[in-house]
């Protein structure tokens, strides 16, 4: 996100649009909604795998949007959401 921040002004419009409808902003996932049929192979670590949204699905990492079980931007563990950064906008 920082990335797309910085060269936000160097983006073309045509480049803003395809951003806007590609899948490639990482989704916060429910506990109870991880696959449980598969069985992971002796010997190796369970994967997750992470599902892909397009930014205009998905809402900001608050814990009222988690209430609402709406689907949410996966921010990270690292960094704390700050709706009125750069990235936040």
């Amino acid at each position: 996100m920082k990335y797309l921040v910085a060269i936000k002004e160097t983006l073309t419009p045509t480049e803003l649009e395809r951003l806007r409808k590609t899948s490639a902003f990482p989704q916060e996932s429910f506990p109870e909604s991880q696959p449980d049929s598969k069985q992971p192979i002796a010997g190796t670590p369970p994967t997750k795998q992470t599902v892909r949204s397009i930014p205009g699905l998905l809402y900001e990492p608050t814990d009222t949007m988690r209430e609402l079980r709406l689907p949410i931007l996966d921010w990270g563990s690292s960094q704390k959401w700050r709706p009125n950064s750069e990235e936040g906008m």
